[in-house]
């Protein structure tokens, strides 16, 4: 099921999907995800990054009511991270307490400025392991 609501060719993934029900046992379903749709056009250095348009990333946050469909997509960032294209989904994850309250925590990524990896003369993967340090965010997810 497609959930991004932004109608872009751009790459969206690691949901992570929680339920809970409410005091009528209904269950509302609430998902973030990671959103590349506030990347640029194009890339940044093409000689690193290929023709990828999915360099930076944002979390956005949908749910679903019983009864309605899924409300509108909500950046839940406030500043974009960098994506490595390679370990970004290891710490995505999502948790609910009751009908009305739920956090969502992801991999963050602003402070960094490069992706860790290149190309060196004879073509070969380089990996820079400092530049790949990971910051682990959360933040409470709106209704």
């Amino acid at each position: 099921m497609t959930l991004n609501d932004d109608g872009l060719v751009r790459a969206q993934g690691y949901p992570a999907l929680e339920t809970a029900q409410d005091d009528h046992g209904r269950t509302r379903l609430r998902v973030p995800w990671e959103d590349h749709r506030r990347s640029p056009e194009g890339p940044t250095d093409p000689a690193r990054f290929g023709e990828s348009s999915n360099l930076f990333y944002d979390i956005f946050t949908t749910s679903r009511r019983p009864g309605r469909g899924w409300s509108r997509n909500t950046r839940v960032t406030d500043k974009r991270s960098i994506s490595d294209f390679l370990f970004i989904g290891d710490y995505f994850d999502l948790t609910t307490s009751g009908d009305d309250l739920a956090f969502g925590i992801w991999t963050d990524r602003r402070h960094q400025t490069s992706i860790g990896a290149h190309l060196d003369e004879n073509g070969n993967i380089v990996i820079d392991e400092a530049a790949l340090e990971d910051n682990v965010f959360g933040a409470r997810l709106r209704r």
